[in-house]
């Protein structure tokens, strides 16, 4: 099995308040035009490792306009998965549109046998230990499917949780690295295991000078 990893194109957070944390922003913004370029240059990627796999996705706009994208390209199909939403720091819902309906309204890759609960936000504050011990049942629901080939679209809280449960799955301390918008991870799994892993890849499909961190550019960052 190859389990494909990415974070979202940038968010549309240019107005942002003051004091806000870009990497963790508030409600649930869409993409910029660079975030649905960015999401392009990720599904031609995928395109040229012929990619088509299901595609499993946060339920929030901007991982769905992201999987919309892939989707489009890679002709493959979205499945909204609640256990890789954003991490939440106060008990107040973030998202507007919370209907599987509504989704599928705006992003038409959305499987039409996806299934999301009516109540599929968190709403109580989370560490990276609760973010991980959440995302934990699903990872290992896909390590024991038959699934040949698939692609996560998170953030980056639950992307670096998603890489932790996947190197413990392989018995292999996880050193953090850094989830650029649409940077891609890639992990080869044998028998529920963890075999292989390419990190971060994002240079070979996306020019420099378009890569992000939310508002934060490459240039910007010690890389």
């Amino acid at each position: 099995m190859i389990i494909y990893l990415t974070r979202h194109g940038q968010p549309a957070i240019d107005g942002l308040p003051a004091g806000g944390n870009h990497e963790f922003p508030a409600g649930d913004p869409g993409l910029t035009a660079l975030g649905l370029k960015q999401a392009a240059y990720l599904g031609t990627f995928l395109q040229t490792q012929n990619f088509m796999g299901k595609i499993y996705s946060s339920p929030y706009r901007r991982t769905l306009y992201t999987a919309e994208q892939v989707a489009e390209i890679t002709q493959t199909k979205i499945y909204p998965k609640s256990a890789i939403q954003e991490r939440v720091f106060n008990p107040d819902p973030k998202p507007v549109i919370n209907s599987l309906t509504l989704l599928q309204q705006e992003c038409k890759h959305i499987a039409d046998s996806a299934e999301l609960g009516r109540d599929w936000l968190f709403r109580e504050p989370e560490d990276e230990t609760v973010i991980q011990r959440r995302v934990k049942p699903f990872i290992d629901s896909l390590l024991k499917s038959d699934e040949n080939e698939l692609l996560l679209v998170g953030h980056g809280a639950s992307v670096n949780a998603i890489k932790t449960v996947l190197f413990a799955a392989g018995g292999i301390d996880y050193v953090d690295n850094y989830n650029w918008n649409c940077s891609l991870s890639k992990f080869i799994i044998e028998h529920g295991k963890t075999v292989a892993v390419e990190l971060n890849c994002i240079t070979t499909f996306m020019p420099p000078t378009e890569i992000t961190s939310n508002l934060m550019k490459y240039s910007e960052a010690e890389v």
